[in-house]
């Protein structure tokens, strides 16, 4: 289910933050899954005043995700941002409380719960 989040979020990034567009590079990387030496980003972004967004993606946010998060970050900064911030964005189905603590204490580091709905139409058969 993570990876059709991903799909949905890459293509609709305004949906997290108006003015966030997919982060590439000159070589034709792009930012979604985007490989590092410390671990592939679920989408690095950039926002309207240029300034970097890892965003990681989970089912589940626990504080072990603080972790990973800010590990991107730090590898963000030091190998693409020169003098851009860098901020996280944690998306998860559902935050536990250790996570909301350890990003309390972190401006940089925001967390998104997301919520899932359905809609059923009737099938028919297209004539052609």
């Amino acid at each position: 289910f993570e990876a059709d989040l991903q799909d949905y979020l890459v293509k609709n990034l305004e949906d997290i933050e108006p003015g966030l567009k997919l982060y590439e590079e000159y070589a034709g990387t792009s930012g979604n899954q985007y490989v590092t030496d410390v671990g592939r980003i679920d989408i690095l972004a950039k926002d309207h005043n240029g300034d970097f967004v890892v965003i990681e993606l989970k089912r589940h946010g626990s504080d072990r995700s603080f972790g990973q998060l800010s590990r991107y970050m730090g590898w963000v900064k030091k190998h693409l941002a020169k003098d851009r911030n860098v901020r996280g964005v944690i998306i998860a189905r559902k935050a536990d409380d250790e996570l909301k603590y350890a990003a309390s204490i972190n401006p940089n580091i925001s967390i998104k719960e997301y919520e899932v709905t359905f809609t059923f139409k009737n099938a028919s058969l297209e004539v052609e």
